[in-house]
């Protein structure tokens, strides 16, 4: 019987002394860009390079929000929904996947802070805009000054343009930014833009 205990009693060591074992390995994070190697190995994604910020599949997700949000890194639009990734809304808080990686919050937590407020009403930057309004206008919810105009976002007639009437031609270099497929300069800026990051996701 005392022999039995014994024996027991090391099962129940060995047991506590592997699951945090088991726990850490599904953890491990070789090169530390905060994805776990588990997840990244599932996607083919390098474990000798920063995977952070990187974005496989030109959806407009880097492939941490790609984790948080449990979408594909090489799949632009992982349900089939025809709804690319970074335009999905998982926990219904108002703001898409891109939104809540602009802002910081969590993609599947609609109170990423839990202070009582969804993340589409929080107005992280103070600019008199909630997070869900910024979408809305196209500005940056981090961001007070959008466009760097001088006046705050939520009190700007065009927030996302600099300046109304002289300042049109700085807007529209801006558009051609962020909009790269309007112009014929656009269009070779994103195929260059779009080529360096393929040819960087080879074994990546």
């Amino acid at each position: 019987m005392k022999r039995m205990k014994l024996i027991i009693t090391g099962v129940v060591a060995i047991a506590a002394l592997a699951v945090p074992a088991a726990a850490a390995a599904k953890q491990r994070d070789h090169n530390h860009d905060r994805i776990p190697d588990k997840w990244e190995k599932r996607h083919h994604l390098s474990l000798k390079k920063n995977q952070a910020q990187r974005d496989q599949d030109h959806d407009g997700l880097n492939n941490l929000s790609e984790f948080e949000a449990k979408t594909d890194p090489r799949d632009a639009d992982t349900d089939n929904d025809g709804v690319r990734d970074a335009a999905e809304d998982p926990d219904h808080d108002g703001v898409d996947n891109e939104t809540e990686q602009r802002e910081g919050t969590e993609p599947r937590d609609a109170d990423s802070d839990d202070d009582g407020v969804t993340d589409g009403h929080e107005d992280a930057d103070h600019d008199g805009l909630d997070n869900e309004q910024e979408q809305h206008e196209g500005t940056n919810p981090a961001d007070a000054d959008t466009d760097n105009d001088g006046v705050r976002d939520g009190d700007d007639p065009s927030p996302d343009h600099a300046g109304d009437g002289g300042g049109g031609e700085s807007s529209s270099s801006g558009d051609v930014t962020e909009h790269s497929g309007d112009t014929g300069s656009g269009d070779s800026g994103s195929t260059s833009s779009e080529s360096g990051s393929d040819s960087g996701s080879h074994g990546d």
